[in-house]
């Protein structure tokens, strides 16, 4: 059985080298984003001291988060896959493995948890008893894989093999305000500023406003499946 075994690792190493995302790669910084945007202040104010994106900071210590005023939340929502599957046998009983991968081509990096969680499998959903897979999405610089394994021969792979891929599309959003603050000319605090997330738009990079503290990008890529699985057994 060890040819199967190298199979498995042929597979994995096959589809990963493989991606087939395309060329058109873009990864955003929010950071970056939030730091143009301060520098771009500076150059009429020329006092701003410190910002910043998240609530661990002192303005946040000090005042009330009240209702609509309060840092940056992020969240995320994975859009589903939009295949036709025509043959929806059911595996269930089945000893299968099952390699999933995500390769994304539009992705984002800040200081915010965007986690989505999934049903495996996706594509095969309903064939087999789901599990439960939670995904951070921020700063997926590289793809990933991940696998599953299903019954008690599932250390080797089957002969069956079902095997399909998605475009994938998730949403992050970013709802809530980020802060700077000014040195004072006669006096020894600063002068603090709150700002909507979304004034850090850039269309030309997918970051859109949707209102003046909301602020949303999209990510992209692709998935795959893969489930190899044996044969059921047959009863005499």
């Amino acid at each position: 059985m060890a040819w199967r075994k190298n199979t498995l690792l042929l597979l994995i190493l096959t589809v990963t080298t493989c991606s087939g995302i395309g060329k058109h790669w873009r990864h955003v910084n929010l950071e970056r984003q939030a730091w143009v945007y301060i520098d771009r202040l500076n150059t009429s104010k020329h006092n701003i001291v410190t910002w910043s994106l998240t609530e661990n900071c002192t303005y946040w210590e000090k005042h009330n988060k009240t209702k609509g005023m309060h840092p940056i939340q992020a969240q995320a929502k994975l859009a589903p896959c939009k295949v036709v599957i025509k043959n929806k046998r059911s595996l269930e009983g089945r000893s299968c493995i099952g390699v999933f991968m995500w390769r994304w081509r539009h992705t984002i990096e800040s200081p915010f948890h965007l986690p989505v969680t999934v049903r495996l499998p996706i594509l095969a959903a309903g064939r087999l008893p789901p599990r439960m897979y939670t995904i951070d999405l921020n700063n997926l610089t590289k793809g990933f894989t991940h696998i599953e394994k299903w019954g008690p021969n599932a250390s080797v792979v089957g002969p069956e093999v079902f095997k399909r891929q998605c475009k994938i599309t998730a949403k992050a959003t970013f709802k809530g305000y980020f802060v700077y603050a000014k040195a004072r000319s006669n006096k020894p605090d600063l002068k603090w500023r709150v700002v909507g997330a979304g004034r850090l738009h850039n269309e030309s990079i997918g970051l859109m406003q949707l209102s003046h503290r909301t602020l949303s990008y999209d990510l992209k890529g692709l998935y795959k499946e893969f489930l190899m699985c044996h044969k059921r057994n047959k009863r005499h």
